[in-house]
């Protein structure tokens, strides 16, 4: 708005700017530093297919589709969902696809246990 707006001063969209930089900051800042903010603002990442089988209530819930699932088989070069061990929601919104999976105790699945139950 203030680069497109002549009624709007410069002065007070460069102060708007500048308040969303610093609370962009601030919450950057403490969830590093606090738990409690990080689970308050990060997402953890969701199973979302296990052995082949869609996790139909993690995917209702993430609103994911099943096209998003064929094109993250298709990215990794998979062309049948029976054939992978899990595909995740990780926090950023990407999609792993794990074709194998040799033990759900190592500890890159431990985000993923607590939150599934698995």
């Amino acid at each position: 708005t203030v680069a497109l707006s002549k009624k709007l001063p410069i002065a007070e969209g460069a102060l708007a700017i500048f308040i969303l930089i610093g609370l962009q900051y601030a919450i950057a800042w403490l969830s590093v530093r606090s738990k409690t903010i990080k689970n308050l603002i990060t997402s953890r990442p969701k199973l979302i297919v296990y052995k082949g089988e869609v996790v139909n209530n993690a995917l209702k819930k993430e609103r994911i589709s099943k096209e998003d699932l064929n094109l993250a088989l298709r990215k990794s070069g998979q062309s049948q969902l029976e054939d992978v061990d899990a595909i995740i929601l990780e926090t950023t919104g990407d999609i792993t696809v794990m074709p194998q999976i040799h033990s759900m105790k190592s500890k890159t699945f431990d985000e993923v246990i607590k939150k599934t139950g698995n």
